[in-house]
């Protein structure tokens, strides 16, 4: 499970308390927090983290605590979702549709992301705080700092990296790996995120949002403390997602536009798990709330770290 910029192991305490009560007659699971890549680490960019996720990896399949590991899943938070996809994507051999770590083929199975921006920052999706009011300029602003402040991830957040390693990572080639995974699984904040728009992370574009906004405005007994809306289980196993348009580069090549690269990824097929904490009295930590990230000042979040735990089970359930 990798963190996200300036995050640190910790954070995932509450997620991995949840984890470690899974129980199965069959399978013997092993939960292990990744500390390769923490706080200002981040700012190296995705690619190295990648890199440093996977030497990580690497040594813990080879360990003999995990000789026996089949198998192996992600649950990522905002650019530890990146992290992951890149990690990956160097990992998988084509042949075997498996993931080679530590010498070993392992079959990926489950990828979770919770509020990632799984295209980055651009014209078509901004970051929310580059309409923020308390900011002077903010649209011009916060991506100038960003790509100065946050070394190579801020540049690649923004699109402002020489290779555009984000529309890279939407290519068809990369998102070969994504597709071996059994199921695929975005949870996006609804509001509140001043980082990470919903449809960015929940991979929807204005006329999906609509019509789910509708849709969760219309559930009057619902309390915005948590997960409002989620897709039907199986939709984590949907080769195709009907409700998004056919990709738009052609294969072998990135996208040239956030729209494609969006395109190119929802056409995997996504369980989409909306989340929301309008009416939790600090609304506009959602993006740390979304993974309860310190147990106290993001105690509300702890309904969704239990739900992302009860996903796992159950589509652990559905597999066998």
């Amino acid at each position: 499970m990798p963190t996200g910029l300036w995050g640190q192991s910790v954070h995932w305490d509450t997620v991995r308390s949840y984890l470690d009560r899974l129980d199965s007659p069959t399978t013997t699971y092993h939960v292990h927090v990744s500390n390769s890549n923490q706080l200002f680490d981040t700012y190296a960019g995705i690619d190295t983290c990648g890199d440093r996720l996977c030497r990580e990896l690497d040594e813990l399949v080879r360990s003999e605590e995990h000789a026996d590991a089949e198998c192996i899943s992600f649950i990522g938070h905002s650019m530890g979702g990146l992290i992951t996809r890149n990690a990956v994507a160097k990992a998988y051999d084509r042949q075997t549709k498996k993931l080679v770590l530590g010498g070993r083929a392992l079959e990926p199975t489950h990828f979770l992301s919770l509020a990632t921006p799984h295209v980055g920052f651009a014209d078509a999706e901004r970051c929310p705080m580059e309409s923020a009011w308390y900011i002077p300029f903010s649209r011009r602003l916060v991506p100038f700092v960003s790509s100065r402040v946050l070394g190579e991830a801020g540049r690649q957040f923004f699109h402002r990296d020489e290779s555009k390693l984000i529309l890279r990572m939407a290519s068809h080639e990369q998102l070969e790996v994504l597709r071996a995974f059994k199921t695929r699984t975005a949870y996006g904040n609804v509001s509140g995120d001043h980082l990470v728009g919903w449809g960015n992370a929940s991979l929807r574009d204005e006329l999906e949002m609509d019509a789910v906004r509708a849709e969760i405005e219309a559930l009057r007994d619902v309390k915005h403390r948590g997960v409002v809306r989620e897709d039907a289980v199986d939709a984590a196993w949907r080769g195709c997602d009907e409700r998004s348009s056919q990709p738009r580069s052609s294969p072998g090549a990135a996208p040239e536009s956030q729209a494609a690269a969006r395109a190119n990824i929802s056409s995997l097929g996504w369980r989409r798990v909306d989340v929301s904490f309008r009416d939790a009295r600090l609304s506009g930590l959602a993006h740390q709330h979304i993974m309860t990230q310190r147990k106290r000042l993001n105690a509300v979040g702890e309904q969704t770290a239990r739900h992302v735990a009860q996903s796992f089970a159950l589509y652990e359930g559905m597999s066998s």
